[in-house]
């Protein structure tokens, strides 16, 4: 039992837990739990990629404005607030290891540590209302020496939806 199993039975449906439960991960639940805990989301939904999985996420998505509906009723388009879907160059900044810093010192680059509480700082109760998706995906080829099993805690229905398959949800 997870020091955290009171805190996200709480907020997650009797479904969204057996899901989370099942995997019988220790550091999964202490993930989860701890962001669940730091961003305070209202509730949290837990992605198991079946079908009915993806069409809440898209459902959502769409709802919440995070994605469009197209003309061919299966396919949605998603525009951030830059005009493309391209990285803010300008904004985005490099976590780095103290040993790593002059080697990046021309990116935006800060401190592991500094950008860390930084990122944390803005984190705090940032998902208050809302609903939090957690969502399994590989880096990586899967069944590969090279996969690297992630796990995902966001409150944008956006980009659940995209470590989707393509398939799946076109």
């Amino acid at each position: 039992m997870s020091k955290y199993t009171d805190l996200l039975k709480s907020k997650m449906s009797d479904t969204s837990y057996a899901k989370l439960d099942a995997l019988k991960n220790e550091k999964v639940m202490e993930f989860v739990g701890s962001f669940a805990e730091h961003c305070n989301p209202a509730t949290i939904y837990v992605c198991d990629d079946s079908a009915e999985d993806v069409a809440y996420i898209k459902n959502v998505a769409l709802k919440n404005g995070e994605e469009y509906q197209m003309a061919l009723s299966e396919q949605t388009i998603h525009w951030d607030g830059y005009g493309d879907q391209a990285r803010d160059k300008v904004n985005t900044r490099y976590m780095v290891y103290p040993e790593n810093m002059e080697k990046m010192k021309a990116m935006n680059s800060l401190p592991y540590d500094e950008a860390h509480k930084e990122i944390m700082d803005i984190a705090k109760n940032n998902m208050a209302g809302k609903e939090a998706y957690v969502k399994f995906f590989t880096e990586g080829p899967a069944d590969s020496p090279f996969t690297i099993p992630c796990v995902q805690f966001t409150d944008s229905s956006y980009n659940t939806l995209r470590n989707y398959p393509l398939q799946s949800w076109l």
